[in-house]
């Protein structure tokens, strides 16, 4: 039994509303090309073989079965990639089917085991539809109630051990809770997260005001602030960072809201200020 802050918006690791808890538990149902191992290795998982070609590679298929049965293709692998989106390594690639079990992968790239183990889920048919109950990984997801819990059991058509039957993943309102189920031994293990409740807040500050700091040295260090970290962690689809303090008609889209990282965002909700 795991217990985790919060609960996921969906269980569809490339939908736009995926967050990092969907990542975390789309590990154990999908299956990726390559996949981490515990000592930060890369190990071949669906892939048999890693051929480089002129602008790219090809990637070689195991025989891999989904939990109905069917084979898994590489037009599971090229439909996957063309819905993929960051942090997956497939992001940004070019996949185009060579035979039923090879696919050629083109991108802008050099460590590719690393690319192909980073997110790079295989869905089947490209999707990540649990209410059909098609999964590739160890387990499969038994049961989940939404806001609650999650289920999973393990996949008999996978070829491992998955060494546990059952795992139960229980969704956690707050902190003070999930660390009270844990001295209670209600919880095997929990996550905690560096940054938690960061839906409840309505401002991150870097705030220069007492430090005494020359104003060159103050936009030295907010130039310094990695926005495409933030963008990917915190902002995702929600919307997009922009480099004015008050953006225009011009500046908009149909995404969604505003983060800037000179002041306060057009929105009320969330912002991230540097002062």
């Amino acid at each position: 039994v795991f217990g985790v802050l919060g609960a996921p918006p969906t269980l569809d690791p490339y939908a736009r509303r995926a967050t990092d808890l969907t990542l975390l538990l789309a590990r154990p149902l999908y299956p990726s090309l390559f996949r981490f191992q515990p000592d930060g290795s890369v190990a071949a998982e669906l892939a048999s073989s890693l051929k480089v070609v002129p602008g790219g590679v090809r990637v070689t298929l195991a025989r891999w079965l989904w939990s109905n049965g069917r084979r898994v293709t590489a037009r599971d692998v090229v439909a996957s990639v063309q819905r993929a989106k960051r942090p997956s390594g497939f992001a940004g690639l070019q996949a185009r089917i060579v035979d039923p079990r090879s696919v050629e992968l083109r991108g802008r790239t050099t460590g590719w085991r690393r690319a192909l183990a980073t997110a790079a889920f295989v869905l089947p048919g490209g999707r990540g539809q649990p209410a059909r109950g098609v999964f590739g990984g160890p387990f499969v997801l038994d049961k989940h109630v939404p806001g609650l819990k999650a289920t999973l059991t393990s996949n008999k058509e996978w070829a491992g051990d998955p060494h546990l039957e059952r795992i139960t993943v229980q969704f956690i309102s707050s902190l003070e809770i999930l660390v009270e189920l844990l001295e209670r031994k209600r919880l095997d293990a929990a996550l905690v997260p560096s940054s938690i409740n960061l839906d409840e807040r309505e401002t991150i500050r870097l705030d220069f005001a007492s430090s005494r700091l020359p104003r060159a040295v103050r936009a030295a260090m907010a130039a310094g602030v990695n926005r495409t970290a933030i963008e990917a962690g915190l902002i995702r689809d929600d919307g997009r960072l922009t480099n004015v303090l008050h953006p225009g008609p011009e500046d908009r889209s149909a995404r969604g809201a505003f983060f800037d990282l000179r002041g306060r965002r057009a929105r009320p909700r969330g912002e991230i200020l540097l002062t």
